[in-house]
């Protein structure tokens, strides 16, 4: 949220003035996108989980619907509304995080109460660990991080704000000091994103 409103509001905005209709269309796909954001976090537990229990086609799945619908709206906001192809996005985004969402609680509910194994362990087999989908979240009432994990997770969040600034940084230098308007940003993005390609296929299979 405090992002959201940095965003909105004290970053530079699309459109020839605060007002217009770009700038308006633009401060509502951030607040979409914000909440978005939070919905989705919500389905960190069972994507862990997913890739904990070995279930590959699960996440396969998942990011798959997830790029899907997101290209599918923004490919009809941009042939039929292309004036509201940036809430498109931010729409299409909202609607694809709900859906994942269903999608990775629907699918352990389902096998939780099944009782269906999975592959993977020493013996071969084994059932999950979970006898209802509330036992993905925390039980305040026994509620207590071991001190080895609390070290372990400051670690992991350091490198994931260094990986941020080494992967992404220009990103937010262009963002926070205007250095190149929104045109000439998604210019640099594509020529980006097709430049790394080809270091992409190569190490691919590192």
């Amino acid at each position: 949220m405090l992002l959201g409103y940095i965003w909105c509001y004290l970053l530079s905005q699309p459109g020839p003035n605060f007002d217009s209709p770009i700038s308006i269309q633009y401060q509502k796909s951030v607040w979409i996108i914000c909440f978005a954001i939070m919905l989705d976090s919500f389905t960190e537990a069972p994507y862990i989980i997913g890739q904990y229990f070995l279930f590959p086609k699960l996440r396969i799945i998942g990011d798959t619907t997830l790029i899907a619908i997101r290209s599918i709206f923004l490919c009809i906001a941009v042939v039929y509304i292309p004036s509201h192809a940036i809430l498109s996005y931010a729409l299409g985004t909202f609607v694809s995080v709900i859906v994942i969402s269903f999608i990775y609680y629907g699918y352990f509910y389902w096998y939780i109460h099944l009782n269906k194994t999975y592959e993977g362990s020493d013996n071969g087999k084994s059932k999950l660990p979970f006898k209802s989908i509330q036992e993905f979240f925390p039980n305040f009432k026994q509620f207590q991080i071991p001190t080895e994990l609390t070290k372990l997770t400051w670690t992991f969040f350091k490198q994931g704000i260094l990986k941020q600034i080494l992967t992404q940084g220009e990103r937010y230098m262009m963002t926070f000091f205007d250095l190149l308007t929104f045109k000439e940003q998604g210019m640099y993005d594509l020529v980006s994103n097709l430049g790394s390609l080809a270091a992409r296929f190569v190490f691919l299979p590192i």
